[in-house]
Order: C-alpha cells, then sequence, then structure tokens
C-alpha cells in the first residue's frame, strides 16, 4: 500500500504520486528490489491523503497509523510499527542524518544496515534503543523493564518522544551505550543497568545534555582516539554499578521472602530509592563516584574540540 499526496492519472494507465511513501508492504517492496524481474508484478493499494499547511502533522500521521493498522489483517502489527511514521520519528532519522547519524525507525536486519549504510555502529541507533535510553533517563526504569513495546503505546511515547532537540537525544544515546559497556561480563550488572542510566543521567543532565559540554561530550564519544577522556565517566559507570549491587543486597529482602535481582530490579519507584541509598552512609561506593564524576566535569570543561 502506498500513501501519497496526490495522485494523477497519466496517459496507459499510469498513476503520477506526488510525496509516495510505502506504508504497508515494506517487505514485499525490499524484497522486489533485491531479486527484481521485469516480468514481475504485483497488486498495489494508492491512497491519496492531501496535506495542508495548517501544523495538523500529528493528525496526518494518526490517519496513516490508523489505515496501517486497519489494513494489515494478516500480521500482528507492533506499536513499535505503527510509530514508525509517526513525525517525530521522521524528524529524528533526518536530524541524525543531518549529524552524520544513521537512525533505523524501522525494522530491518544487521544484513541489511550494513548493506543500506556501511557506517560504524557508533553511528547506528535504533527505535528500540533509543526508546529504552531515553525512558531509563527521564522516567521510571521500571517502565523499561515492562518490556519495549510499552514504550511506543501513547501514554509514555509522548513522554519518550517530546520534540526534544536531535543532540540531546544522541547524547542520551551514548550515555546508554557507555552504561552498557559498563556491566559486560558481569551478568547481575546487567539487571541494574536502567537504574544506573537514570542515576548517571540524573547526575549528568546539565554536563552533557545541553551546551557546550553536549557538543564535547558526542565529540568524544564519536572518535576512537578520544576514549581515554571518558575514563573518569566509567570510573563513575562502575562505582554507579557497585552502589547498585550494595543497594540490592541491602533492601533485597531476607529469608524466604528475599527478592532475586531480576524481581528486585522489576520493582516501581526504584529509582527514587536508589538516589537516596547513594547520598546516605551505606553507599560504600559514595566518596569514589563522587571523585570520578568530579574528574569527569573537570576533564569536560577543559576539553576543546579540535
Amino acid at each position: 500500500m502506498i500513501q501519497a499526496r496526490r495522485v494523477d492519472k497519466g496517459t496507459h494507465e499510469i498513476l503520477r504520486l506526488y510525496n509516495p511513501q510505502v506504508i504497508n508492504g515494506q517487505q514485499t517492496t525490499r524484497t522486489l528490489a533485491d531479486f527484481g524481474s521485469k516480468r514481475a508484478s504485483v497488486l498495489v493499494r494508492v491512497i491519496a491523503i492531501p496535506r495542508v499547511g495548517d501544523g495538523r502533522a500529528s493528525k496526518f500521521e494518526e490517519l496513516v497509523s490508523r489505515i496501517v493498522q486497519a489494513t494489515n489483517w494478516q500480521n500482528e502489527i507492533a506499536a513499535s510499527d505503527l510509530c514508525a511514521n509517526d513525525f517525530e520519528q521522521v524528524r529524528l532519522q533526518r536530524e541524525f542524518r543531518r549529524l552524520g547519524y544513521e537512525y533505523l525507525r524501522k525494522r530491518q536486519s544487521k544484513a541489511e544496515i550494513r548493506r543500506l549504510f556501511g557506517i560504524h555502529r557508533r553511528f547506528l541507533f535504533k527505535r528500540e534503543e533509543l526508546a529504552k535510553t531515553v525512558a531509563a533517563c527521564e522516567l521510571d526504569p521500571y517502565f523499561v523493564r515492562e518490556g519495549t513495546e510499552r514504550l511506543f503505546e501513547p501514554d509514555l511515547y509522548a513522554r519518550i518522544f517530546d520534540g526534544r532537540p536531535a543532540k540531546t537525544y544522541l547524547a542520551m544515546a551514548h550515555l546508554g551505550r557507555l552504561v552498557r559497556a559498563g556491566s559486560r561480563g558481569r551478568p547481575e550488572w546487567g539487571y541494574a543497568r536502567w537504574v544506573v542510566i537514570n542515576h548517571a543521567w540524573r547526575n549528568l543532565k546539565h554536563d552533557v545534555g545541553s551546551e557546550p559540554g553536549r557538543a564535547k561530550f558526542m565529540y568524544i564519544c564519536e572518535r576512537k582516539d578520544q576514549e581515554k577522556q571518558l575514563r573518569p565517566l566509567e570510573h563513575f559507570v562502575l562505582h554507579t554499578y557497585r552502589a547498585a549491587s550494595a543497594f540490592f543486597r541491602k533492601t533485597r529482602g531476607k529469608g524466604e521472602t528475599a527478592l532475586d535481582v531480576s524481581t528486585f530490579f522489576k520493582k516501581k519507584d526504584l529509582d527514587d530509592r536508589f538516589e537516596a541509598f547513594v547520598e546516605s552512609g551505606s553507599n560504600p561506593q559514595r566518596r569514589k563516584a563522587r571523585s570520578a564524576l568530579k574528574k569527569f566535569r573537570e576533564t569536560l570543561r577543559e576539553f576543546e574540540v579540535a
């Protein structure tokens, strides 16, 4: 199915489409492109949806999503798929590309990604990864543990993809990847990851989420030869993971009612409780974490973009 702003019927039963977009049947389209044949034919439905310049972009995207949902009866459609053509998703893809990144707002295999873009993975971000990271930064990390598709439901989607600057999304995404890297090799820490990201963003939002620190942080993250500038931040993340482990052991409960690590980090309002623990005398990592955070802020402040 193809949606277009305007459709004109030309000669020889040829349709001329203006601003066309495939809204249903993208897998079929890609397959035809990969294994094309002059003898192949496919049935196409074209829908003309006039666009008016009165700022009602959200209404248009809502209508497209409803059409996709109503016509795709052979496949189950995930909430994230319905949001793929949302105005904010399209905006992010365009602005990321202007900044030298690729934002994958639709489902694509790793082979397709490598074939189409051919850029280093540090410059590629999937919609699911971005949604989880932003949710962990700005909301209760509990929502992330509810599942990826939950983040694309209307009540949370509007809070995650709220029109903030593309560079702020990227700062969160880079921070999220650094926190994820800090948990490698330690399965237990993986469950605490979203709480750690939340804590890191609370402490760094004003340092890396706005200028001039944001530009410096992105410059450092984009260049392998600048990774040493991130060492203090990596140490801060390490001490935060250790604090999260201590927090888990202290508050999980005892005996038969003690929670396992997976269940524990699924609890609501854990972010606020962890913040209170981090600042308390019960946190054995408090001094080291503060020292590492201070050193990173100094590093960022003194760093000059070449």
